[in-house]
């Protein structure tokens, strides 16, 4: 099932499965490649990553690539013209993480004064339960490409090939991040990433590439450099997508 959320001309659509955002228009052009199976592969929208991000780590096999969640029916809590929020409580399910999480997730579109944003803002909350949780989020957008492919980074011109492996871009918080596509640029404002955050950049076809901001390197997972959540603490990150034109 999926929700559509409006405002001025933009339009998302959200589905209940993974609180995926499958779809993001303005004035009926794509800015987010539009979600769909291409083969047994995920393509498109903006899933979000979690518990990690990337192939399954060693002794997380039994998880599969980029983690559970983007497979997990959620339920609607909230829903209004321009938003939808959702949430998921999990316990456990699979032997190699075993501990319990709540999630929240909201998408909103806003449009005020010629400035058109989609906001996305995840949530998760640990439940009390034994041992040290690790942890590694991302959010997975597929910008449809209109003839460019380059992210400006503080400036920095990076082009997103087909042709090259993924590529990681140390961010924080307060760099400027700027997306163009051919047919809109769009700034890219990161919230809560205060860790040693990559910016990755990727693609595997010429009519998408992706711009995915994750918590911190995947190699980070389960170490000590990577981040961990105790009992009863949470973690919010955002990702704010504004139409410079």
């Amino acid at each position: 099932m999926e929700a559509i959320i409006s405002a001025g001309e933009g339009i998302a659509n959200v589905s209940d499965v993974g609180a995926t955002l499958t779809k993001w228009s303005l004035e009926g052009e794509d800015i987010i490649y539009p979600f769909r199976y291409i083969g047994e592969k995920q393509r498109g929208g903006i899933p979000i990553c979690c518990p990690f991000f990337g192939s399954s780590p060693e002794g997380f096999e039994d998880i599969s690539q980029h983690g559970w969640f983007r497979n997990l029916e959620t339920t609607w809590n909230h829903e209004t013209q321009a938003k939808v929020a959702s949430h998921k409580s999990y316990k456990g399910e699979y032997k190699s993480f075993p501990w319990w999480l709540v999630a929240n997730i909201a998408h909103e579109v806003t449009s005020h004064r010629n400035e058109d944003i989609l906001d996305t803002r995840l949530k998760l909350y640990r439940v009390s339960s034994e041992g040290e949780m690790p942890i590694n989020i991302a959010f997975h957008p597929y910008f449809k490409s209109d003839g460019k492919r380059d992210v400006f980074i503080n400036g920095e011109k990076h082009v997103v090939d087909v042709s090259t492996k993924a590529k990681c871009v140390k961010i924080n918080s307060n760099d400027e991040i700027i997306i163009d596509t051919g047919k809109f640029r769009i700034k890219m404002i990161l919230s809560g990433y205060d860790y040693d955050t990559c910016l990755y950049l990727w693609g595997d076809a010429e009519e998408y590439f992706c711009v995915e901001p994750v918590l911190t390197s995947p190699s980070c997972f389960n170490t000590k450099d990577g981040v961990w959540l105790d009992q009863k603490q949470s973690i919010e990150v955002s990702m704010k997508l504004s139409i410079l034109f």
